[in-house]
């Protein structure tokens, strides 16, 4: 099983502590979690954060899933955030029922029993891990979350938001769709957007649902390497072939004739790439087009997308 197959999740809980103590300080408000998660029978597959706390992986390698690896590593104190990575992965099926109940509280009591002056940091929940799930496009620029969350916990508390401009401002502001679940706890707002059963087809909504929310709530920009059309930049192959292509497709014979499919064909404009691709696809032959600034795009990048425009 690759990376990208079967159902993966991967919980992220981040600790921003006070500005007069390190981060690494912080460790031992993360072991309750690990504790909670272990009690209640949800031993993680793969670990990254002090080694102390390592579970042993056990139940939820489950029938036929191929495990994702029990390696434990030391995960790197970024400035003043801890930082604890669990995950959990299986070929295919579903996950637990209580899975997402089980870590919101787990994280909750994390926030509870933190000292005065720290905070949950941003990204901080569960959302899908390495697996396939389809994506916006052109994907937007989400760095300071993480999309396709399966379940968000907000500490409003944290000063990192103030780093953010008004997006905290924004997201609070913003109504949940009427599947998501929203719940204000004190200095908490818990944002859950997946429900039981954990199948493949509830993990994709929720994702698909989280991303396309976020989204449209923060105005994203595009990505930097995509533009308005979904057209990913693309950079020069050795071998390629200018075509003078109008927007109906229309080519000179001799010349299209001479391809074959280790040629990268270059049009003048989007139109003629598309109008195109049909031939170019049943020869095998990749296209791209170039723009007045004499940029490379790829009409048509790889990937299981979701048409969007904002």
């Amino acid at each position: 099983m690759t990376d990208d197959d079967g159902l993966a999740l991967l919980l992220t809980v981040a600790i921003a502590a006070p500005d007069d103590a390190e981060a690494a300080t912080m460790a031992p408000h993360l072991a309750p979690l690990a504790a909670r998660l272990r009690a209640g029978g949800l031993v993680p597959e793969t670990w990254t954060g002090p080694v102390a706390d390592a579970p042993t992986p056990s139940h939820l390698d489950l029938t036929g899933a191929d495990r994702h690896g029990d390696t434990v590593e030391v995960e790197e104190w970024y400035r003043t955030d801890a930082k604890l990575l669990i995950g959990w992965r299986r070929a295919e099926g579903r996950f637990p029922d209580d899975l997402i109940a089980a870590v919101e509280q787990a994280i909750l009591a994390v926030a509870a029993a933190l000292p005065p002056g720290a905070a949950l940091a941003p990204r901080t929940g569960l959302r899908l891990g390495h697996m396939s799930w389809p994506r916006l496009r052109p994907p937007r620029s989400l760095t300071s979350w993480a999309p396709g969350a399966l379940l968000d916990v907000i500490d409003r508390r944290c000063p990192r938001w103030v780093d953010l401009g008004d997006e905290l401002a924004r997201v609070l502001a913003a109504a949940v769709p009427a599947s998501a679940v929203r719940a204000d706890l004190d200095d908490l707002t818990v944002l859950r957007w997946a429900r039981d059963p954990l199948d493949r087809a509830e993990l994709v909504r929720a994702a698909t649902l989280h991303e396309r929310w976020l989204t449209t709530v923060l105005g994203a920009p595009i990505d930097r390497d995509w533009n308005r059309h979904g057209d990913r930049e693309a950079e020069r192959p050795e071998r390629f072939v200018r075509l003078a292509v109008d927007d109906r497709g229309q080519v000179d014979p001799v010349a299209w004739a001479a391809l074959d499919a280790t040629t990268t064909v270059v049009v003048p404009s989007r139109r003629a790439a598309l109008a195109i691709a049909p031939r170019a696809a049943a020869l095998g032959v990749a296209v791209r087009y170039a723009d007045n600034d004499g940029r490379w795009w790829d009409p048509f990048p790889p990937g299981d997308w979701i048409e969007y425009v904002a």
